[in-house]
């Protein structure tokens, strides 16, 4: 059985490996730090034929760039895979926030339980992947 394909983006290592811990069971978990190397990672699966991510999990806040700023470049690249991201933040939208009233469920608080966040991820891959949610 294929294991769907997951992206995550935080600019936090620590973050990072929970997510990846958390998350092997259901996906094979690539990580990136920032927009730069997440969209190298993208890039180069292209390149060497790989397919794309099943879907991606971004941090809201990375530093010097945003989840925004990935989600807008995805916007210019690949609406399919943009419409796979989850947005993911400590802080929640504020009234009348464009984007996360854009992204509805996909914009999550980190404060989500983990099983909230895996279903939701496992809801966007796409049906070409076997996924078991067991």
């Amino acid at each position: 059985m294929h294991q769907p394909q997951l992206l995550v983006i935080d600019d936090d290592a620590q973050i990072r490996r929970v997510y990846m811990r958390t998350l092997a069971r259901d996906f094979a978990v690539e990580c990136a730090y920032d927009v730069a190397s997440a969209l190298a990672i993208i890039d180069a699966r292209a390149q060497n034929g790989v397919a794309p991510f099943d879907v991606v999990l971004c941090d809201l806040h990375l530093g010097a760039t945003s989840g925004r700023d990935f989600y807008d470049e995805l916007s210019r690249r690949s609406d399919e895979l943009r419409d796979r991201v989850v947005i993911i933040t400590g802080l929640p939208a504020t009234r009348g926030d464009v984007f996360a009233d854009a992204l509805g469920d996909r914009y999550i608080l980190k404060t989500a339980k983990l099983d909230e966040l895996r279903e939701t991820l496992l809801r966007l891959v796409p049906a070409r992947t076997s996924v078991s949610a067991a």
